[in-house]
């Protein structure tokens, strides 16, 4: 399918209202950022550099660096992953030392500043979804509510940090938030419970969330953002896992699979048919890639791997890997810098890659590139087994 010239809304090259350019490279501002509990009181957030041309082949065939000095650091409960999420183009810290005063730390990486939001009500296993650059949605048992971004007039006061800052709000930076200008909504509850969640998406014009559960309820569901309403389409569920990723130049949602049986390969799926009424839905188109995009080295064993979107057919994959039962003198040449247990070694796999479809319209994947990083010793068991807390931003 051929790549889109002209932007969906305006008809140009140049999008008129989010300067972004159509049929030709990527030339956004976004970075690669990595957040992880390697500090004693907390988390550190660095900018990764991405793969390039030179590091091209596979896993394992770079040499192992070393992750970048922190950005900032943020104070945080250790071995929680799970509360960080990404929304109105910042990353927000939803665990944070904040909880005390009921606020959370809105980071912007550009500017160098953050500021301070209001908490939500999901403390147990939250799934956070952000719509467009204004909305964040979360999700938990008992819970679903939506937080709105406020118009920069009526935001709260921002403060700059300088690279290495640990951030942790205090008296002289915090002052109450007015909970009738900027806080957290409660939504009508969702047809299934939230711990059978296996996959969600945003559909193309942020209108609708998609949800898919297994279970003790089967099937797929959908949020309409503006109506606010819940609608069952069918006893089927979404292939991938996780959340999943509208790409317009694909016209349908590309995932993760993290099925033990198709761990590493990259699900697409049109739904373009579910404007059905109150029948159900078919099931949609379904496409897998051929080739796995990332545990490809039998030596090692996967961990974890998180899916970002970077437009126009390009993903990024952070996935974390272990080489178990590892002699010093067994050890791989470019593995031996590595400071870690001679039992065990921890690297991050940053992959980026493009796909599109092949004369048989099946999914192919391009431009396979890797760079490895060191998973600092200092990281919990909880954040080095989970997914990695990665963003594109």
């Amino acid at each position: 399918m051929p790549k889109r010239r002209l932007c969906r809304g305006c008809r140009e090259r140049v999008c008129k209202s989010c300067n972004e350019r159509f049929g030709g490279r990527f030339s956004g501002k976004a970075h690669l950022y990595l957040a992880v509990d390697d500090w004693s009181s907390g988390y550190s957030i660095r900018k990764i550099k991405l793969p390039s041309g030179s590091d091209e082949g596979g896993s394992g065939e770079g040499a192992v660096q070393p992750l970048p000095p922190a950005l900032v650091r943020t104070a945080a409960e250790r071995g929680s992953p799970q509360y960080f999420t990404s929304a109105f183009g910042k990353i927000v810290v939803m665990h944070s030392d904040a909880s005390e005063i009921a606020a959370v730390p809105i980071i912007d990486v550009h500017k160098r500043t953050f500021m301070f939001g209001p908490d939500t009500n999901c403390p147990s296993h939250p799934i956070y979804i952000p719509v467009g650059t204004d909305k964040l949605f979360a999700m938990d048992i008992g819970s679903f509510e939506v937080c709105y971004q406020l118009p920069e007039r009526c935001l709260p006061p921002e403060h700059s940090f300088e690279t290495g800052s640990v951030l942790k709000p205090d008296d002289t930076l915090f002052s109450p938030l007015d909970q009738s200008d900027w806080s957290w909504c409660l939504l009508q509850d969702p047809p299934f419970d939230n711990l059978d969640i296996t996959s969600y998406a945003v559909d193309e014009q942020e209108k609708t969330i998609f949800f898919s559960t297994k279970g003790a309820t089967v099937g797929t569901f959908t949020f309409n953002i503006g109506e606010s309403v819940w609608k069952s389409h069918s006893r089927w569920a979404l292939p991938f896992s996780g959340r999943g990723y509208f790409d317009p130049d694909l016209n349908g949602f590309v995932g993760l699979s993290k099925d033990p049986g198709f761990l590493g390969y990259l699900y697409f799926c049109d739904m373009t048919r579910t404007d059905t009424g109150t029948g159900p839905c078919p099931y949609p188109n379904v496409k897998c890639s051929k080739v796995k995009v990332f545990d490809k080295n039998p030596a090692e064993r996967h961990l974890g791997a998180s899916l970002l979107y970077m437009q126009h057919c390009k993903f990024c994959i952070v996935g974390c890997v272990s080489i178990d039962d590892v002699k010093a003198d067994q050890a791989p040449q470019e593995l031996i810098s590595v400071e870690s247990s001679p039992a065990s070694i921890y690297m991050y796999h940053v992959i980026t890659f493009s796909i599109r479809y092949d004369k048989r319209s099946d999914l192919k994947v391009e431009n396979y590139r890797v760079r490895c990083y060191e998973v600092p010793r200092e990281a919990t068991n909880e954040c080095i087994h989970d997914d990695p807390v990665a963003f594109w931003l």
